[in-house]
């Protein structure tokens, strides 16, 4: 049974046939496997720019989604050579809809109606997913047709009539010749995973056994022998030295309709070379050429109905690679990869390097005029490595692809070992030696021998733990500053580990792999306890709230002080950490929005090498300064005005601003207050806060006089003044406003 068109394989068989082509080659058989005779779309070369209309005039010209197709650049990387009829298993209308899908992966250059209209939908010179073969997408335009193939008398005259005229001029302008050889079914297309089996990848059956070939074929080829038949050269040519004085420009034979191909003119510049040939050659070989001069060739091809001409692309013919030193090196060492070419004048290289037991090639360099890369091998671990180089000429965006990328041609991949010598022992010192305060630099310093490019570790083991950390990681560097800040003074370890740059390590455990290590050795970290604090604050001892008041602490007795900062509100029983241990001295109080009252302050401090010689249950400290009273004091709103914009009446539906403004205190809190007609219970409109003003949205409310007012209170006092709704300091009468 057929494939549906809409089914979810035929969605997926455009991306599928070019994913799949290109999986199949792996990084090791992307060196040696044959590759596609022409680069599809290529990202070294500047991507092509797009047309915005149709390529057939009586075409409506409506683009596929750009994830359902390739932007290539035919016939420059890709000759056209045929052309595919498809069914669409749909209506015309759902077929471009589809086409615009992004999730569809599927497309056609054109789609044909039963009445004979045309929508073109990806480029000719693009790549549109029809055929499920990527190879005939490349060299193929694709062309749906309204119907289903297998409902018979489905095709109607204009289709017929419509698409031979569309395939006629294709024939004209990209010289596909109009026979049963190069225009075929979607049918016909071989299965490239499966030899001897057709249809595409999902073997689909369109246009189907009520297709009329002979008809199609008879109006086609009548439509074409009526159009020109001008000579079409593609892909482009390519240009090989064989020598510095001899080059060979070769291409394939142009394409015509009609007319056949009469001669091919091929000419060099400089020196105005020129070298006339028959229909049937294919290469011309120019001999004389000046070494180390830079030509340019162009093939034109004739016939009665005139020209078409291509500029050649130089191709390298060889590459070949050379190492210095010569394998085996000890890991570590750098390792210069030479190439060199032949037939191409300006060749590019991009080297390669493939690690032992994996499948992903890794790109040493790219893309250059270098033709050595130094291959940096400190860290590698030893084994045998894989190297290569791809070498395509500049002008080239290279004819040969796989899943990795295009080229012109390439060395064959070498092997390169990689050795080590395992590091036999390691010494380690502490500076100072064996002791030192808590907050002091200590460095370690590791000396390793047996091995030409040693990495270390550096570990330490705190006291009363069972593990240790990594105080710095494997590097080159043979020493490490531990920073003792903070660190609790105690009988610490260190040790370090070392193995060489090309070794995974002789030794391991739960931690990890070495070569060998230095004995576990004791650290004494010491600690000296501040035995006394002070404390001051500035202002002195009394602020208006709001102020921002500093304290400022001091220790005796500990070369490494922390400090943690304590405030006991009015009334509390609960101390609260202002600031918590830290090397800073000071700390700056908030005491905005604090209520005025007597509040009391503290300090804390200890060494950062000490866990604290007092605690209580609060925590731990070596010392403290005793609490201290300190006022805030506030002073309360005396007055308040509150005005409404529009004033006194407006129509209900309205949004009101009432704005208020306070007298007396420095940081007046609002709270708004409604009373709706006939009610005797006030409304907070806005509860306290520093904005002095209030929109009243009355959408929805009846009718009648309001009444509002706005209560005002320091950020400081609690109020004044009280009733059975709250506190405040003073308030605005209440005043009436009218609701229309």
């Amino acid at each position: 049974m057929r494939v549906s068109y809409r089914g979810p394989m035929r969605r997926q068989l455009g991306w599928l046939c070019l994913v799949l082509a290109l999986a199949a080659l792996t990084p090791t058989h992307a060196i040696a496997a044959s590759v596609p005779s022409a680069p599809g779309t290529n990202a070294a070369t500047a991507a092509p720019q797009l047309p915005t209309g149709s390529d057939y005039g009586p075409a409506t010209w409506v683009p596929a989604d750009p994830a359902n197709y390739s932007v290539s650049n035919r016939p420059h990387y890709y000759p056209v050579q045929m052309i595919i009829i498809h069914d669409t298993e749909s209506s015309y209308a759902t077929a471009i809809q589809d086409f615009q899908d992004p999730t569809w992966a599927a497309s056609a250059h054109y789609v044909v109606s039963e009445q004979g209209d045309i929508t073109q939908m990806v480029h000719e010179k693009d790549i549109a997913w029809h055929a499920g073969n990527w190879d005939y997408n490349t060299r193929a335009i694709g062309i749906e047709h309204e119907g289903y193939a297998w409902v018979c008398c489905y095709y109607t005259t204009a289709e017929y009539d419509a698409s031979a005229r569309l395939a006629a001029s294709i024939c004209s302008r990209w010289g596909v010749p109009m026979d049963r050889t190069h225009v075929i079914g979607h049918n016909e297309v071989p299965d490239p995973n499966n030899p001897g089996l057709y249809g595409g990848e999902d073997h689909h059956t369109d246009p189907g056994p009520y297709w009329d070939w002979a008809t199609y074929m008879s109006l086609a080829q009548s439509y074409a022998n009526a159009l020109p038949s001008p000579p079409r050269m593609m892909p482009d040519p390519y240009a090989v030295l064989n020598s510095a004085t001899s080059a060979t420009v070769t291409w394939l034979p142009a394409q015509t309709c009609h007319s056949p191909i009469t001669g091919y003119t091929v000419t060099g510049q400089p020196g105005n070379l020129s070298m006339t040939l028959p229909a049937s050659a294919t290469a011309a070989t120019f001999s004389g050429l000046t070494a180390g001069t830079n030509y340019t060739f162009s093939v034109t091809a004739t016939n009665a109905y005139g020209q078409d001409a291509l500029t050649a692309y130089w191709r390298c013919a060889t590459a070949n690679l050379s190492a210095t030193p010569v394998t085996p090196q000890n890991s570590g060492t750098t390792v210069q990869f030479s190439a060199t070419s032949t037939g191409c004048p300006n060749p590019d290289y991009q080297f390669w390097t493939l690690a032992p037991g994996s499948t992903t090639w890794t790109i040493g360099q790219q893309f250059s005029s270098n033709s050595t890369f130094n291959w940096n091998t400190t860290g590698l671990l030893a084994g045998s490595y894989r190297y290569t180089v791809w070498a395509r000429d500049a002008t080239s965006a290279g004819p040969s692809c796989n899943n990795l990328g295009c080229f012109d041609t390439y060395a064959p991949a070498t092997a390169y070992t990689l050795t080590t010598t395992p590091c036999t022992s390691v010494t380690e010192s502490a500076a100072p030696a064996t002791s030192a305060p808590s907050g002091a630099a200590v460095t370690f310093t590791a000396n390793a021998s047996g091995c030409p490019h040693p990495l270390y570790q550096f570990w330490t083991l705190a006291p009363g733990s069972t593990t240790w950390t990594v105080g710095q990681a494997y590097s080159t560097a043979a020493t490490f500053s531990w920073n003792t800040t903070g660190s609790p003074a105690g009988s610490y370890r260190y040790t370090v580990w070392v193995r060489d740059s090309g070794s995974a390590g002789t030794n391991s455990n739960s931690l990890g792999s070495f070569d060998t290590y230095f004995p576990a050795t004791t650290y004494s970290l010491t600690s000296t306890a501040c035995t006394s604090a002070t404390e001051s604050a500035a202002p002195p001892s009394t602020a208006a709230s709001g102020t921002a008041v500093t304290f400022t602490a001091s220790a005796s007795s500990c070369p490494h002080p922390l400090y943690q900062f304590w405030i006991l509100a009015p009334g509390s029983t609960t101390w609260t950490i202002g600031q918590a241990f830290s090397t800073t001295a000071t700390f700056n109080w908030n005491t905005t929005g604090s209520s005025a009252g007597s509040y009391r302050y503290t300090v804390w401090v200890r060494d950062s090498g000490s866990t604290g010689t007092s605690c209580n249950n609060l925590g731990c400290f070596d010392a403290y300064y005793a609490a201290t009273a300190y006022t805030l004091t506030t002073t309360p709103c005396t007055s308040v005005t509150e005005s409404a914009a529009p004033a006194s009446t407006a129509a209900a539906g309205s949004s009101i601003t009432f704005t208020a403004n306070a007298s007396g205190c420095p940081n007046p809190l609002y709270q708004f207050w409604i009373l709706a007609p006939g009610s005797t219970t006030w409304t907070i409109a806005q509860p306290y806060s520093t904005t002095a003003s209030f929109t009243w949205n009355t959408a929805g409310k009846p009718a009648g006089t309001y009444h509002y007012t706005v209560w005002v209170r320091d950020a400081s006092s609690s109020g004044t003044s009280s009733n059975n709704l709250g506190s405040f300091d003073t308030y605005f009468p209440s005043t009436a406003y009218t609701l229309t």
